[in-house]
């Protein structure tokens, strides 16, 4: 047995001694520390995908009806993403120890808490995994349809943003949801997947609804468990433009004030908390104590996640360079892997999209600064500050940067005045 069979194998029986997984999963009996084999093996479990398959079609038939986009485009977009689902799954099989495969196999015991973040994703694996019965593959499946439910949602504000099919716009916006990375990192098990649905709902709602509905209040939940810095981040924003729609009545927004001051008053210290910030009065948030544990943690993850292989020093660059980076790196002068070589080519195509797009509207005086523009670059803003000083991994980069990219993309094209919103 070489090294990668024994450690995939010890990994299994660890958690497995852990919290007895032998009691849930199909034992190989030529090797009885080959616990979950059947649930990570793809033909043992075919028939089963097939069915998954066929009932995600069936949602995404009503989901067209509901967003009314063209049939024929939707199920093309939902093929390439499941073929990509397929790939995640196998791809990070053969990497057993990251995230998606860890939360599936820690699922399949009963959880410990649902607290927001990892805690959270495994609750949710876990009524597929543990309850359902249904293999990785399966799960993976599903969590990837999460994220074409997202991508859907973009594609719709784009349509809906341009006023035709035949301009630059349209174009360079279509490319973005091909784009193969964007894909495959929303495609899986995983918060990747769950909080590009819950974000693009967002945006899509922020510029075509701004009234309370079901739609955004599931989608702030989910950011809220996911991954609660961002909802501490963007609620001040939905709320501003909130107050500013004409679509609310004058009661609505009276009461939306009152219930989301007392939402802020109980949940901030929660947020705060996931991000490393302790608090034991609301007294704190303007004392040095709190100060000293940004910087303290910043100084942390400046280093945390750094590699020779995958990393950069965060703290031999400017504000500018790391946003740069955390948006656009590797360049294929940094790549050091066959991986990170083909990610430069892609950042490259990025780059040359959004300086395109915004050298457009410069050039053409198209410009056209509204409220809503203003609430989302300074969203933006914030957003990128806040995480490209503490993401000095490009593996890690490359997955988050999609969370901001599509706010990015858009607020790009809101800036035009040729780009009319059409209710």
């Amino acid at each position: 047995m070489n090294n990668s069979q024994f450690s995939f194998m010890g990994y299994l029986n660890y958690v497995n001694n852990k919290h007895d997984l032998l009691s849930r999963c199909t034992e190989n009996t030529d090797n009885e520390i080959e616990v979950c084999v059947s649930n990570l093996t793809f033909f043992n479990n075919l028939i089963e995908i097939l069915i998954v398959i066929i009932i995600l079609t069936l949602l995404l038939r009503i989901i067209v009806n509901k967003i009314s986009l063209n049939k024929v485009e939707v199920y093309v977009f939902f093929i390439y993403h499941c073929l990509f689902s397929i790939f995640f799954s196998f791809y990070t099989i053969s990497r057993f120890r990251v995230d998606p495969v860890s939360n599936y196999l820690w699922s399949l015991t009963n959880p410990d808490d649902y607290l927001p973040g990892k805690d959270f994703i495994e609750f949710l694996v876990h009524l597929f995994s543990y309850h359902l019965s249904l293999s990785y593959f399966s799960v993976t499946l599903i969590f990837g349809f999460t994220g074409l439910i997202g991508i859907l949602f973009l594609y719709k504000i784009l349509i809906k943003l341009t006023k035709n099919r035949h301009n630059y716009y349209y174009y360079f916006g279509f490319i973005f949801l091909l784009f193969p990375s964007f894909h495959f990192w929303n495609s899986g098990i995983g918060k990747d997947s769950l909080i590009l649905m819950a974000l693009s709902i967002t945006l899509y709602w922020m510029f075509f609804q701004k009234n309370i509905n079901f739609s955004i209040i599931i989608s702030f939940f989910l950011i809220l468990m996911i991954r609660p810095h961002i909802a501490l981040i963007l609620s001040p924003f939905l709320f501003l433009i909130l107050l500013s729609s004409e679509n609310t009545n004058k009661i609505t927004k009276y009461f939306v004030t009152i219930i989301s001051l007392i939402f802020m008053y109980i949940t901030l210290p929660m947020m705060l908390k996931y991000v490393g910030i302790n608090i034991n009065s609301y007294s704190e948030l303007f004392s040095n104590n709190i100060i000293n544990q940004i910087t303290t943690i910043i100084s942390h993850r400046e280093t945390l996640n750094y590699s020779e292989t995958a990393g950069y020093n965060l703290k031999n660059l400017s504000i500018y360079q790391k946003i740069f980076n955390f948006l656009f790196g590797p360049m294929p002068y940094e790549a050091k892997s066959t991986f990170q070589l083909y990610v430069s080519l892609e950042n490259i195509l990025l780059l040359l999209i959004f300086l395109i797009i915004l050298f457009y509207n410069l050039v053409s005086g198209q410009v056209l600064l509204k409220y809503n523009n203003i609430i989302l670059l300074t969203y933006i803003v914030l957003f990128l500050i806040i995480f490209s000083l503490n993401t000095g991994n490009y593996g890690i980069s490359n997955r988050q940067k999609w969370m901001i990219l599509p706010y990015i993309l858009f607020f790009l094209f809101f800036l035009s005045k040729n780009n009319v919103i059409k209710k």
